[in-house]
């Protein structure tokens, strides 16, 4: 009998028992969290990933204390103690507490991160701010649209900026933490800030939020202070009276079946949200139902004839089809309901004949030779005479229900009644007419108002703005600003003046911006003072340009010539600082113009002259011939 055979030997021992020589266990206890590879130093030697950030997946070490008590105050519905202790036991110390204006702060320290963790104690509602890096004022635009990708997915974090400082935040219930859910949120708050934080390092040259000696003594102000946004009101819409009141009238009750389907006694909730039945079409309206083993309705154009409506009691239906109001032969019955039966076939512009309707005055002498009809009250087909083939011809009908060659045909004897459930709807003939002999009017062309005009002029500016925020140019992403002013000004202030005074007033600051001296302080600012323009951009495109009534406009005039030569030679400077692109280029020397045309009093030929090469250069695009007309006018005046 053989023996039975032992089991094998794990891989590691096998190994080393085959060398014979006793090999030390990997010291590596540790596994890379994101690619599983033995560590054996601070980072993953296969895919970079730090130590620490592995370390830290693994749950907290239990701390029977701190647990203790925060499970115990979650129990007693005691929110301080509650986020107390349990942002305590995440830091391994006791936390002092932090008297705020809505509430109670704690400083938690984690690892390299510092985490402000808030309690709003009137809501319940618990905050947690996580810096995350200091950023540059040229970098803060670009970085906010970073942000807005970054806070897209499912993630509960979500990234704000106050000034200069970059913070992750997170606000929710207190009743929906537990203690274990709390802490994993605090701890989950540090590692996404660290790995942000290495991200903005490397993508917008972003500095650390605080030095270790700014560590060792933070107080809640280091956090920075929340600033709410402005609550944008949007105008009314054109269409809707301001302030009248919404009266919606009441829906008509819809019909109700006769036959209602019992509900059940324990269904209750269920019947209230139930759709309410289906309305009944009208008998007239309602098209019969065809027969399973019929041949479909597209398949057989050749037997398409209308429906005669039967009488009460006719059975098979033996009824003749009406005479028609003016004398003629008996109008063919439809699918239309009897309502729009029977009348005068309406004619449509160019000699389309409605839908529905093939007699009338003008068809009536060719239909009252038509044979009798049947013993089944069907009407045979009527037989065109050859002088009228040959107008309908020259006319170039095109005949949907009967083919040339039945045109052309000698009269057949009628044929065998239909059944009702094969019968498609009669489709009538329509004529086309030549172009020569159509008096239809034009199409009209889009109307190209003012308000779009003006709206596209504010798309071509946010267009132009968001290149020079990738470009990190928010000085002359002022400019731009500017001159989209002055150009809305000139072009539109008479059509639009509301509109335009508006976009005036919220842009306020960059229309004073470029009379202020040149340097430093200038360009610090630019970047804050272009984002609130830009907005102001985007709210009036979305509102078509229609605003609440604002006061007039008043713009401060260049009184003496040297002043607008400063003016205009600052511009100069200014557009020849700016990227070569012709599309910009084009704009802003435009813009130029218009400002001089709008801040000066010109003698009116030279007035004229610059209107007319502002209007040639609109036409003519941004043409390297435009520009170069365009700088050469800025250029001449400056030098005068």
């Amino acid at each position: 009998m053989p023996r039975a055979r032992a089991p094998a030997p794990p891989l590691g021992l096998a190994l080393r028992y085959a060398v014979g020589v006793a090999v030390p266990s990997s010291p590596a206890s540790d596994f890379c969290a994101a690619c599983g590879f033995p560590l054996r130093g601070p980072r993953c030697e296969a895919c970079g990933v730090d130590r620490a950030s592995a370390l830290s997946r693994r749950p907290p070490a239990a701390d029977a204390d701190w647990d203790a008590s925060a499970i115990e105050a979650f129990r007693a519905r005691d929110p301080v103690r509650f986020v107390a202790h349990c942002a305590s036991a995440e830091a391994g110390t006791s936390l002092q507490a932090t008297t705020l204006l809505d509430g109670v702060g704690w400083i938690v320290p984690l690892g390299a991160v510092t985490l402000f963790v808030a309690l709003d104690a009137a809501s319940e509602r618990v905050s947690i701010d996580v810096p995350v890096a200091r950023v540059a004022e040229r970098h803060r635009v670009p970085l906010l649209r970073t942000a807005l990708e970054l806070s897209g997915g499912a993630e509960p974090f979500r990234l704000c900026l106050r000034d200069d400082l970059l913070l992750l935040r997170r606000v929710g219930r207190v009743a929906a933490f537990t203690p274990e859910a709390l802490r994993r949120a605090l701890r989950e708050g540090g590692e996404a800030a660290a790995r942000l934080g290495a991200t903005m390092a490397a993508w917008f040259d972003a500095r650390p939020p605080f030095s270790e000696e700014q560590r060792a003594s933070l107080t809640w102000a280091s956090a920075g202070r929340a600033r709410p946004l402005k609550s944008f009101t949007f105008p009314p819409s054109p269409g809707r009276a301001q302030g009248a009141p919404s009266v919606r009238a009441p829906a008509p009750p819809s019909p109700v079946s006769a036959v209602r389907t019992p509900v059940e006694p324990l269904a209750g909730d269920l019947a209230a949200w139930a759709a309410p039945p289906l309305p009944r079409l009208p008998e007239s309206v309602a098209r019969p139902i065809r027969d399973d083993d019929a041949i479909p309705d597209i398949l057989s154009p050749s037997l398409a004839s209308a429906p005669a409506h039967g009488s009460a009691g006719g059975g098979a239906g033996s009824s003749v089809g009406a005479p028609a109001r003016n004398g003629g032969a008996p109008a063919k019955a439809g699918i239309l309901p009897p309502a729009h039966e029977g009348g005068a076939a309406p004619k449509a512009p160019g000699g389309m004949v409605g839908p529905g309707h093939e007699g009338g005055a003008a068809r009536a002498a060719p239909q009252a030779s038509a044979p009798a009809t049947s013993a089944a009250g069907e009407h045979a087909p009527a037989v065109d005479t050859p002088s009228q083939i040959s107008d309908r011809r020259s006319a170039r009908t095109v005949p949907f229900r009967r083919s040339t060659s039945s045109i052309m045909a000698a009269p057949t004897p009628p044929s065998p009644p239909t059944p009702l459930s094969v019968r498609p709807p009669a489709l009538p003939e329509v004529e086309i007419d030549p172009p020569s002999r159509q008096s239809l009017p034009s199409r009209p062309e889009s109307t190209n108002t003012a308000a779009d005009r003006f709206c596209q002029l504010l798309r071509d500016a946010q267009l132009l703005g968001t290149a020079l925020s990738f470009q990190e140019r928010p000085g002359v992403m002022v400019l731009l600003v500017r001159c989209t002013v002055f150009r809305a000004i000139l072009d539109y202030g008479d059509a639009m003046p509301d509109a335009v005074a508006h976009l005036y007033r919220c842009t306020a600051a960059a229309s004073r911006e470029l009379a202020q001296p040149e340097g430093g302080a200038r360009r610090g600012s630019a970047a804050s003072v272009a984002e609130p323009a830009f907005l102001a951009m985007e709210r009036l495109v979305a509102a078509r340009g229609q605003v609440p009534e604002e006061k007039p406009l008043h713009v401060d005039p260049l009184t003496t010539a040297a002043l607008a030569r400063e003016h205009l030679g600052r511009y100069l400077r200014e557009i020849e600082r700016a990227p070569a692109d012709p599309m910009l280029r084009h704009f802003l020397a435009i813009g130029a113009l218009s400002e001089l045309l709008v801040r000066t009093k010109l003698p009116a030929k030279t007035e004229q002259r610059l209107r007319d090469i502002v209007s040639y250069a609109q036409r003519d695009g941004a043409k390297p011939g435009t520009i170069d007309l365009l700088m050469t006018a800025l250029t001449r005046i400056v030098a005068q």
